[in-house]
């Protein structure tokens, strides 16, 4: 592990907690459909995205869609008021489309890591 942190490879080290521990919750997957941006528009969007704290992981996507975002939700009633007051208030966003999800069957941050050189 030091050799990695000395080479780099780590960037951040943390605590993962039991979010059970919480309270009820469940992760939503939105893709959002974007309207085209200028680059003042892209990065308000990214500062946003970053700056708001239920959503946990964004990424930008070939086809249909343009942004998926990972977001903890405590129910579907929250949820749907995040949607109309948060995400569709976003930077240039014209369509969120919405998958619920029911159970949690594997979640890692491990990496598949092949053999450092040395």
């Amino acid at each position: 592990m030091q050799r990695l942190k000395d080479d780099g490879y780590v960037r951040h080290t943390v605590a993962i907690l039991d979010r059970e521990k919480f309270g009820e919750s469940m992760f939503i997957f939105a893709q959002l459909k974007m309207s085209r941006l200028s680059d003042d528009e892209r990065d308000r969007f990214v500062h946003a995205v970053e700056a708001t704290p239920e959503i946990l992981e964004a990424y930008t996507l070939f086809g249909d869609m343009d942004v998926m975002l990972k977001v903890l939700a405590p129910n579907i009633n929250w949820y749907q008021n995040f949607t109309f007051r948060t995400l569709l208030r976003l930077p240039g966003v014209q369509d969120v489309r919405s998958t619920a999800t029911l159970s949690e069957l594997k979640s890692t941050h491990r990496l598949p890591l092949p053999s450092l050189p040395g």
